[in-house]
């Protein structure tokens, strides 16, 4: 057997040229531009879904029959079902844009 033959790299002692950018630069300027990107699409289609969702508002619809008087009793409890207040609820139709409501409260406490 004989010895092992050395092979010879040989290096190129020549500068790289002055407008190469370093990986580094290049993988933050590809960041760079995908960001840009995104915010691009981001913007588009919330711009799109606001002009969409534009004739999608309804006007109010006009009521047929009115309900009338309501009248019930209320207990308000607490999450271990302790009763905290009762009271009775008298609400009538007025011909104004909201109805007339009544609390009675029958027990606090």
């Amino acid at each position: 057997m004989g010895t092992p033959q050395r092979r010879s790299v040989r290096r190129s002692t020549a500068a790289p040229p002055r407008n190469a950018a370093s990986p580094e630069v290049v993988y933050h300027e590809e960041m760079k531009a995908g960001i840009a990107l995104r915010a691009l699409e981001f913007s588009l289609f919330t711009s799109a879904i606001l002009l969409l969702a534009h004739p999608l508002m309804a006007d109010q619809v006009a009521v047929r029959h009115l309900e009338g008087r309501i009248h019930g009793f209320l207990v308000l409890r607490d999450l271990d079902d302790n009763v905290l207040a009762s009271g009775c609820l008298t609400q009538l139709y007025s011909p104004g844009p909201e109805p007339t409501g009544y609390l009675e409260p029958a027990a606090v406490g």
